[in-house]
């Protein structure tokens, strides 16, 4: 029940190009399906309240610990052992609101410049690639399914890396960034609070000693919702490193993704969308015009998420 005022700023900060949403909150018809979700500096708001008709997405001011510390020294307490309430507490914002508050897809491809978007030939080569990459998963691995009880979340992790490392070695090639996959990198917050071992890590390595988040992939065998609850205390952490810019999420359970952004201040999440079906062996003009879209936000996650985005030319 809001409707959101918003405004966009580019910000330059340690070679990393930043693109800011901040959202104000007016009051409107229920239909503005836009969400908001603020992570204000410390000491500014109140906790929030989880009961009642109103409710809060503003970032508490109290410290909240979950209830299960970690031996690990590094953090206290891991992404997988959170819970929910944990969860919206650290957050500062109820997971079910703002799952029900979900874009569409296209609306979060077109809060950024159609030159963010590969286009043409190129732009069909690389789809056409992805396709054959997951024809080539199924027939090797077989339709990600709960029915069959020896297909583990390892089995997700392969088709998740088929799809995104001909985009990420297709963006290299055009682009001349010093972009990295990293599997089963740390990230470890700012205050040492939360982390975790994540499978799917884009790096963008400036320096020796300057490294940033682009975005992280959180695949799960059966549970989005797990997913989506590990990938957005990533994303805040990963920001937190970061000091600066925006940085991006994909929850999936190979079938179904998300795509997530987060700029330091606003969580926004597309709705579901579709990246296999049964059949789509004998209709890729289906899914090149359907479900091909995930090529779309991979490649908008690149362009944009830790990235300074003039400095991005294209190879000959």
């Amino acid at each position: 029940m809001h409707r959101l005022l918003t405004t966009s700023i580019n910000i330059r900060h340690v070679g990393i190009f930043s693109y800011g949403w901040a959202a104000l909150s007016l009051g409107g018809p229920k239909s503005n399906r836009w969400s908001s979700y603020l992570l204000p500096k410390p000491n500014t708001l109140p906790q929030p309240k989880h009961s009642g008709s109103s409710l809060s997405c503003k970032a508490s001011t109290e410290k909240t610990e979950p209830k299960k510390p970690n031996a690990n020294t590094k953090y206290k307490f891991p992404y997988s052992k959170m819970t929910v309430q944990d969860t919206e507490e650290r957050l500062g914002f109820m997971m079910q609101t703002f799952e029900s508050e979900a874009v569409a897809v296209k609306d979060m491809l077109g809060k950024f410049k159609d030159d963010t978007l590969e286009t043409g030939s190129g732009n069909l080569k690389t789809k056409e690639k992805v396709y054959d990459r997951i024809m080539e998963y199924l027939e090797a691995e077989g339709y990600p399914t709960e029915a069959e009880e020896d297909f583990k979340e390892a089995n997700i992790n392969d088709l998740v890396y088929g799809i995104i490392s001909p985009i990420i070695a297709d963006f290299r090639r055009k682009t001349g960034r010093n972009i990295r996959l990293r599997r089963e990198k740390e990230i470890v917050a700012m205050d040492s609070e939360t982390g975790g071992c994540e499978e799917f890590i884009l790096m963008d390595v400036i320096t020796i000693k300057e490294r940033n988040f682009v975005f992280i992939v959180e695949a799960k065998r059966s549970s989005i919702g797990e997913a989506m609850k590990q990938c957005l205390l990533a994303m805040r952490d990963m920001k937190g490193r970061n000091g600066g810019g925006v940085v991006f999420g994909f929850v999936t359970t190979g079938e179904d993704w998300r795509m997530i952004e987060y700029d330091g201040h606003t969580f926004q999440m597309t709705e579901k969308f579709t990246v296999l079906f049964n059949t789509m062996g004998k209709q890729k003009d289906r899914w090149m015009k359907e479900n091909s879209i995930v090529v779309d936000c991979l490649y908008v996650a690149l362009q944009n998420g830790g990235i300074v985005k003039k400095d991005v030319t294209e190879v000959a």
